[in-house]
């Protein structure tokens, strides 16, 4: 996995945490803030064209708690777990950068 740079975006109203790679998802993934809940990020890919909710991730700072969209749910769990993990890993850096606690 590799993490691009941080940077402070908002993005649709969410503010953007940053972006990583995996390879086993052969694309760019998106980590931002969710509209209505503290303490939680989702997951943005790409799908025919078009950008799409991956997975959400309940209190990421702590204690991740994945919850996948049901197009992904069936995929390796390997693939599954490099994914959360990564988004996770992405979340904690821009956290850390700005001297928050999660």
């Amino acid at each position: 996995m590799t993490a691009d740079p941080v940077t402070d975006v908002v993005w649709g109203g969410l503010t953007v945490y940053g972006t990583f790679r995996v390879s086993e998802a052969r694309q760019v993934l998106t980590v931002t803030s969710a509209p209505t809940a503290e303490h939680t990020i989702r997951v943005w890919g790409v799908w025919r064209g078009s950008r799409v909710l991956i997975l959400t991730i309940s209190c990421p700072g702590t204690c991740p708690e994945a919850r996948w969209g049901a197009g992904w749910v069936d995929n390796p769990p390997d693939w599954r777990r490099d994914i959360e993990n990564g988004a996770v890993a992405v979340y904690r850096r821009w956290i850390a950068e700005r001297g928050r606690t999660p």
